[in-house]
């Protein structure tokens, strides 16, 4: 069928949620004189709709789909449009339009039909217009194109406004006058003796238009300076509007109008203004770099930097673009590119502190501490009153291992601002970590004073405390962290571990439970039960936890730990040695596993192996004052005498308060008087680390959020490179 032999331009297909907006877009065609098939205006009750919009189909030259999410979520039902369906005529889908209401994922054939983008334009109704005329020019070429979006709009919103004033009115009467009379005397109303004399005529009258018209715009455009000058933005931005009416192709006027829209806040006209001016002139560098910054603080961080290349193409040692492109490449977390750029950044310009900063934070991200602390200190060389980059420094350098030297510069900073949490909180960390409990409670207290929501404050705090050996205190402060964060897992491991050594099994067991729940594959949570359950005389849910640690991972040497505790406290000797047995298999030189077998194999008579693995737990770890203690126990049994009352007191030289050790070495005592040995059977490891639980994460200092959008919103900030540019910080 040809193009003339269809009744309708266009069939349109919705999902019922754009009812309203469909209709705007079918009056709006309708104005136009383009024939339109709209189910609202064409069904009557009663019809048969699957007849009719299969008849509608046939006699359309196109059919539109209003795609969006709804429309996608829902398919089209089969009695009654099968149209943009794999099984639909080919003839049929070479006649679909896809009009995108909302951003969606087009099924096929709709995302190779010709794709009209109607995206915004339910809130937007200059760009619903400009949308409008694109599709009318799509169904009808001969239908004049909207052209370029900014423009159309400048335009459209000026056929909105009032009048000008009555000079711009004279000015533009004079101008079509001008072009009237080029008309007439074109077309011979106006009588000319020659040839040459009306193209003479003609060529005069252009001259005076592009002069009147220049002029005219060019004065509009001093008004506007002068308006911004005295910081009267809104009559700037009318003039601006005024010069850009007369000489649309006016880059600078387009430049500044987007400057003022910044001022204002209207970010999105701002970037329509850019456009405009780039339109005509895109090798305007400035115009450019401010249109990335723009870009940048929208949040358009990739159109950003690709304005921040085009920059560069054309002047590869622009300094100023190169760290800011870096700055967005880390807001889009490409810390290597980052890195290269600022690193282009400081060859161009090695003063800058803000690219110093910024290549450390890309460094930072790299895990390279060593490197970012070198260039924190090459800032603080640049700006030595900078507190947040003496934490950042500290930062770095506690995650070199230098703790002492973090510090320093935790202080540093806090002379600085003395009441920034974050700053308190590392340091309170770094002492932590440094084994200054006490010092590290204090800062901790004084930065929960200032923040006391951050859940990391109340478990660092409790941490200490929990060294300190003020378990109740500990355990407060873990609550109150779970207070603010329900869902923090280390806060409940560390009371739940707090509970247990307050002797608190039920309660820790219940904590251990619920931390099995939120991380099953842990094992230091199995292993935490298991703990709690051993020491309520659960032992057969013990043993069964034991088992299903097991089988979590055989290859884990934890399990088979567990598995023989309890079978220690169950009496079974020989599984007991058989699973410290296995637990040694995996990891050879476990002093803990091998005191605890030397106790089982101890218990089964076999005193060479018992002794050989006690001395060998000594040489592994010789500051254990429990294991000389096992060591003593099987060198007296073994008739060791002397050596015996050696490794006892080298016990007890480790830990004088070792009470098993003392009662050993008094029984030796009675027997070098001759008095009968009242030794016992062979008890449980006094001090054998049964409830110790598997380390987990250590406390990190913490980072501060980068925002610099915000920063970005400063008045205040001062420009660096070329006048009216900003340099983006981290």
């Amino acid at each position: 069928m040809s193009s003339e032999h269809y009744k309708f331009d266009l069939f349109l297909r919705y999902h019922r949620a754009q009812a309203r907006w469909v209709q705007q877009l079918a009056e709006r065609l309708d104005r136009e004189g383009f024939k339109v098939w709209f189910d609202r205006w064409r069904l009557q009750p009663g019809d048969d709709r699957k007849l009719e919009q299969q008849l509608a189909i046939e006699q359309c030259r196109w059919i539109g789909v209003v795609a969006s999410p709804e429309f996608v979520a829902n398919p089209w039902p089969r009695d009654e449009l099968y149209s943009g369906f794999s099984h639909a005529p080919p003839r049929q889908n070479q006649r679909l339009l896809t009009l995108l209401h909302t951003p969606t994922e087009l099924p096929q054939p709709l995302a190779e039909a010709p794709l009209l983008d109607f995206s915004g334009s339910e809130e937007d109704p200059v760009l619903f217009e400009y949308r409008a005329r694109e599709l009318m020019h799509f169904l009808d070429p001969s239908f004049p194109a909207p052209g370029d979006l900014q423009r159309f709009r400048l335009q459209y919103r000026r056929r909105e406004e009032l009048p000008e004033d009555e000079e711009v009115r004279g000015f533009q009467a004079f101008l079509r006058a001008i072009q009237l009379a080029i008309l007439r005397i074109a077309t011979g109303e106006i009588p000319s003796a020659t040839p040459e004399e009306g193209a003479r005529k003609i060529a005069i009258l252009q001259f005076l238009q592009r002069l009147f018209q220049w002029n005219s715009a060019d004065i509009q455009f001093e008004r506007a300076e002068e308006w911004r000058k005295r910081g009267n933005l809104t009559e700037a931005l009318a003039a601006y509007d005024r010069a850009l009416n007369m000489d649309p192709n006016f880059a600078l006027a387009w430049s500044r109008r987007g400057d003022v829209l910044v001022q204002l806040g209207r970010y999105r006209e701002a970037i329509d203004s850019y456009h405009g001016s780039l339109s005509i002139n895109p090798y305007d560098e400035e115009t450019r770099l401010r249109l990335a910054l723009i870009l940048g603080r929208l949040g358009q961080y990739k159109a950003a930097v690709v304005n921040y290349d085009k920059v560069l193409e054309s002047n590869p040692e622009d300094a100023l673009a190169w760290h800011n492109r870096g700055i967005r490449l880390l807001q889009l977390k490409r810390p290597k590119l980052a890195l290269n750029s600022l690193n282009k950044a400081l060859r161009y310009n090695p003063k800058q502190a803000r690219s110093w900063l910024g290549r450390g934070i890309a460094l930072r991200r790299l895990r390279r501490p060593s490197a970012a602390a070198a260039s924190f200190a090459r800032v603080l060389k640049l700006n030595p009153r900078s507190a947040r980059v003496w934490r950042y420094q500290g930062n770095a350098l506690f995650h070199c291992q230098r703790l002492r030297s973090a510090i320093e510069c935790y202080k540093r900073s806090l002379r600085l601002r003395r009441r920034d949490p974050v700053t308190l909180y590392n340091l309170g960390v770094a002492l932590l970590c440094l084994g200054q409990y006490r010092l590290a409670s204090k800062a901790l207290e004084r930065a929960l004073r200032y923040d006391a929501d951050n859940p990391k404050g109340w478990y660092a705090r409790g941490v200490a405390f929990q060294k300190l050996g003020y378990l109740k205190e500990a355990c407060i402060h873990f609550e109150e962290a779970l207070k603010i964060r329900p869902e923090d897992f280390p806060a409940r491991y560390a009371l739940a571990a707090a509970l247990q050594e307050l002797g608190q099994y039920e309660a820790s067991l219940e904590e251990f439970h619920r931390l099995v729940q939120q991380r099953p594959g842990s094992v230091a949570c199995w292993f935490g039960q298991i703990t709690s359950l051993r020491r309520l005389g659960r032992l057969e849910e013990a043993l069964a936890a034991s088992q299903r640690l097991i089988s979590l991972n055989e290859q884990d040497p934890w399990g088979w730990f567990a598995l023989g505790l309890v079978y220690g406290d169950l009496g079974e000797a020989e599984k007991a040695a058989q699973a410290y047995s296995r637990v040694l298999e995996l990891t050879p030189e476990d002093a803990v596993a091998l005191n605890n077998r030397a106790w089982e194999v101890l218990k089964l008579g076999k005193l060479e192996l018992a002794l050989a693995d006690a001395q060998r737990a000594t040489e592994l770890q010789p500051q254990r004052p429990a294991f000389w203690h096992t060591l003593g126990l099987i060198q007296l049994r073994a008739g060791q005498r002397e050596a015996a009352q050696a490794s006892l007191q080298r016990c007890l030289e480790l830990d004088p308060q070792f009470q098993p050790a003392q009662a050993a070495l008094q029984e030796l005592a009675l027997a070098s008087s001759h008095l009968p040995l009242g030794l016992a059977p062979s008890p449980a490891p006094a001090a054998m680390p049964a409830t110790a639980l598997p380390a987990l994460e250590t406390l990190n200092p913490q980072e501060e959020l980068s925002t610099p959008t915000q920063e970005l919103s400063t008045p205040t900030q001062q420009p660096i490179g070329k006048p009216g540019l900003r340099c983006e910080r981290e």
